[in-house]
């Protein structure tokens, strides 16, 4: 089992995003699926990002908050791996391959979460009796 930009799905779940998702999916690999689920049903939005990235999907959706339509995106991911992303994520060029290279370091994983490190932003907080 070994996640490479080929078997993995990108789902970002978006709404009302126009002006942060073309900077998003700039990011990403190239070759990796993605699938959008746009919460706002703007069939601009759609005909625009689909005519502009090539191994993606968007998918218009009523506004059923981040749960279901993630779960709407899970359930079209036909990859072995699925990376629940935000429309304002960027990835730097080596965050894929950093993620890659840790997940070696494991056995089985069911989910993943990367941790925020910079402390104007915590996402987490560290509790030492638990690893």
């Amino acid at each position: 089992m070994e996640v490479n930009s080929n078997n993995i799905t990108f789902i970002i779940v978006t709404f009302k995003s126009e002006r942060i998702i073309n900077e998003c999916l700039k990011t990403l690999p190239a070759e990796s699926k993605k699938i959008i689920i746009e919460n706002s049903e703007n069939i601009n939005l759609k005909n625009e990002i689909e005519s502009k990235y090539d191994n993606i999907e968007v998918i218009l959706s009523k506004n059923f908050g981040m749960g279901k339509s993630t779960n709407i995106g899970l359930n079209k991911c036909h990859t072995q791996f699925a990376f629940i992303l935000n429309p304002d994520a960027r990835f730097k060029k080596n965050t894929l391959d950093n993620l890659i290279n840790s997940l070696k370091l494991l056995e089985d994983f069911a989910i993943l979460s990367p941790l925020n490190s910079n402390l104007s932003y915590p996402n987490f907080k560290i509790n030492k009796n638990y690893q």
